[in-house]
């Protein structure tokens, strides 16, 4: 279901620092799905995330070429469902998984951004 969107960079220091770990994991997810976002789609409300994980299986290096493919996998009224899967290349060219995780993103209604707190739209 869906195309799926690569994103090709090359690891810097302060990725690979925070590579391995979680939030490395979840940092390059949201970049990417911006990206995949802006390509694809113009949504008539801001989008956030209702549910997000990210599987960390080997650690980047700076330099690495890292390459993440984000495909829309899901659909539901206002809702995506997006999969990730992170790969920098290994030593003889091959591909190496790095991380894999999925996210669900819903629309934001306007009318909840600008309701002041304790009051009802």
């Amino acid at each position: 279901m869906g195309d799926t969107y690569e994103y090709r960079f090359t690891a810097t220091g302060t990725e690979a620092e925070a590579d391995g770990s979680y939030l490395g994991c979840l940092l390059r997810q949201e970049q990417c799905r911006e990206l995949a976002l802006e390509r694809t789609a113009a949504p008539a409300a801001p989008l956030g995330t209702r549910e997000m994980d990210c599987e960390a299986l080997t650690e980047t290096e700076p330099g690495d070429a890292v390459l993440v493919r984000v495909r829309v996998t899901g659909t539901a009224p206002g809702e995506l469902e997006l999969t990730y899967h992170q790969y920098k290349q290994g030593a003889h060219g091959e591909e190496v998984l790095v991380a894999r995780g999925r996210e669900r993103v819903a629309g934001i209604s306007p009318s909840i951004l600008s309701t002041p707190a304790g009051s009802s739209a």
